[in-house]
């Protein structure tokens, strides 16, 4: 250590442990950054799963309920009720948002048709609208599916 003070090297026994000192806390700090991310990360898809879960269960409950008055009354009157179909608000990418409307407008549409008066034609078109209704409700929980990052 005396060698190197003589020989003008006396930066080295500072730079050493400062450099050390330096990456030490650059390093402490950069894995904390990471760690606070992942952890916003994971509790935003924490939210995201309850609110989708909500909604997906709100809206099987409203499509199992539209598919029972299709099978049950194809040729009788439908009570004007509608209550069963309840507005459901989605957090989540436009994607989600489209699909879960068109879940909805399609909810709608077969409930008027359901609502006309009973005949054949309007069998198989509450038929036909409630299929749709399936293929929009399958979508929506794809697009939620990929949004919470879930793999087949």
């Amino acid at each position: 250590m005396d060698e190197l003070i003589k020989q003008g090297q006396w930066w080295w026994l500072v730079s050493v442990p400062v450099l050390t000192g330096v990456f030490a806390l650059f390093g402490s700090w950069w894995g904390s950054k990471l760690g606070k991310n992942t952890e916003h990360w994971q509790w935003l898809r924490n939210e995201k799963q309850k609110e989708y879960i909500a909604a997906v269960d709100k809206m099987g409950e409203m499509t199992s309920t539209l598919a029972d008055l299709v099978q049950e009354k194809p040729t009788s009157e439908v009570s004007g009720d509608n209550s069963f179909i309840t507005p459901i608000i989605v957090l989540g990418p436009r994607r989600v948002k489209k699909s879960m409307k068109a879940v909805m407008s399609q909810m709608h549409e077969t409930l008027e048709i359901l609502h006309e008066a009973p005949s054949d034609t309007r069998l198989k078109r509450a038929q036909d609208a409630h299929g749709l209704l399936a293929e929009n409700y399958d979508k929506f929980l794809a697009d939620v599916r990929r949004d919470l990052g879930v793999k087949d």
